[in-house]
Order: structure tokens, then C-alpha cells, then sequence
């Protein structure tokens, strides 16, 4: 073989040698694309914008409870079953009305103007305290009445928690739900007076 021969075959290996180099770095690349596609995102430094709204709340909780000792410690709140008994052919009494606002710590008038304007009608306090509603009424029309009261009007919205206060602003002259387990305050609407079918007497 010459020398010319020599060099010339030297060089096509050299070719061939840069070639393979060449697809093997390509198929790395590959490679590495492929693994960095199916591996997860490293975890972000943990701050307060990287929490879920269900994290966040349970932080709260944690925050109040350290600052409030007795927020699982409530006394637990029983609510009577309301007696309406039928009084007379046009009228219903609500025997043990005085035993519910005691109960939820709230003003007599408060709750009578609530039931009133719910209910579309009138009535009044007897010698005996109970509330004497003008119609036919049964237990689960008050009772409903009753519910919805509470989560108007009692319950807190943020630890629903009963032991709240309702408190009357003397510059707005809107009331205020006070919590005392968590103190949490909120404006509460004020009692809308409901409709009353009016007619016409009939002349004599």
C-alpha cells in the first residue's frame, strides 16, 4: 500500500469516527429531553401564595385557636322544640317564645319584629309572655322562622360558632354580629317588614 493509499483510507475513518460522534451526541440530547419531560417540577419554596384556600383556612384555625384557648371549649347550645298551640279560631300562641330569646341572647322586640315580618302578620306579647299570632300557625312554620333567624342573626359565619353578640352601631344605626369565640364581627341586614295583603270591606 503507498503512502498516498495510506492517508486517504486514515481520513474516511477519521469520516466515519466524527459521524458516529455526531449521531451519538443526537441521541443524548434525546434522551436528556425525554427525562426532563416525564420527571416533576421541583417543589417552589413554600410561601403563603402557594397555599390552597383549604391550607390558608386551616392556618386561620390554627391562629385563632393558639390565641383563643377556649374557641373547642363552647358550651353547647340547646334550643327548645316551639309550642304553638291554637288560640281561639283565628289565632296562634307561641307558648315558650321567651325561652328562645333568652336562649340566643337576643332583645325580645328583635326576634317578635323578625317572626312578624316573616310571617306577614301581627301579633303581640300576652300577660304570660307568649307571642299571640294573628292566623292558623303550626310548630314548623316558627321553627323555620327560627332557623333562619339564627343564621341571620346569631351565628357567626366565620367559627358558627352561637355565642355572639348583636350590638347596635349609634352613628349608622346598623347592628353588628360580634363573635366572642373567634371576634369575628359582620354587619347584619335589618329586618324587612313583609307584605300585608290588604282588601277592601264590603259596604253595608
Amino acid at each position: 500500500m503507498s503512502e498516498e493509499e495510506a492517508k486517504a483510507k486514515a481520513a474516511a475513518a477519521g469520516e466515519d469516527d466524527e459521524e458516529e460522534e455526531f449521531l451519538a451526541s443526537l441521541k443524548k440530547k434525546k434522551k436528556k429531553k425525554g427525562k426532563a419531560a416525564t420527571e416533576q417540577p421541583k417543589e417552589l419554596p413554600t410561601g403563603e401564595s402557594d397555599y390552597t384556600y383549604s391550607q390558608l383556612l386551616t392556618r386561620v384555625f390554627e391562629k385563632l385557636r393558639a390565641n383563643n384557648p377556649d374557641m373547642d371549649k363552647r358550651k353547647k347550645f340547646t334550643v327548645k322544640v316551639p309550642q304553638v298551640v291554637r288560640d281561639g279560631s283565628k289565632k296562634s300562641a307561641f307558648t315558650n317564645f321567651q325561652d328562645f330569646w333568652k336562649t340566643l341572647n337576643r332583645p325580645q322586640d328583635h326576634l317578635l319584629n323578625f317572626i312578624l315580618a316573616e310571617l306577614g302578620t301581627s301579633g303581640s306579647i300576652d300577660g304570660n309572655n307568649c307571642l299571640i299570632l294573628k292566623g292558623r300557625y303550626q310548630p314548623k312554620h316558627i321553627e323555620n322562622q327560627l332557623r333562619q333567624y339564627i343564621n341571620e342573626y346569631v351565628q357567626c359565619a366565620m367559627c358558627h360558632s352561637l355565642e355572639t353578640d348583636l350590638l347596635k352601631d349609634a352613628n349608622t344605626r346598623l347592628y353588628q354580629l360580634s363573635c366572642r369565640t373567634c371576634n369575628a364581627t359582620r354587619t347584619v341586614q335589618p329586618i324587612q317588614t313583609g307584605y300585608h295583603a290588604q282588601t277592601k270591606r264590603k259596604k253595608k
